[in-house]
């Protein structure tokens, strides 16, 4: 219900971790502990959230990676960074 947009987008926020809090489409509330966390889109954020799975649409427009990929490809996504969603 909340895809990620498509697009190319600067890195404009990095926080090593954080609790995402908002309000799912069901109007069910959340606080998510995240971790890698890198915004380039409003509210839209590559990071590491544990699942038991990926590649699947589930998120809310973020991009959710494994632990071990996204602690690897955070240090890289600096302030300015283009993420590029197709």
């Amino acid at each position: 219900g909340t895809p990620t947009a498509k697009g190319s987008f600067p890195v404009y926020l990095r926080l090593r971790n954080q609790v995402m809090r908002g309000t799912d489409p069901n109007g069910a509330n959340y606080a998510d502990p995240v971790q890698f966390v890198a915004y380039f889109n409003g509210g839209d954020a590559l990071h590491y959230m544990a699942r038991t799975s990926y590649g699947d649409p589930q998120s809310l427009g973020c991009v959710e990676l494994p632990f071990t990929a996204a602690s690897i490809v955070w240090p890289y996504m600096t302030l300015g960074s283009i993420v590029t969603v197709e």
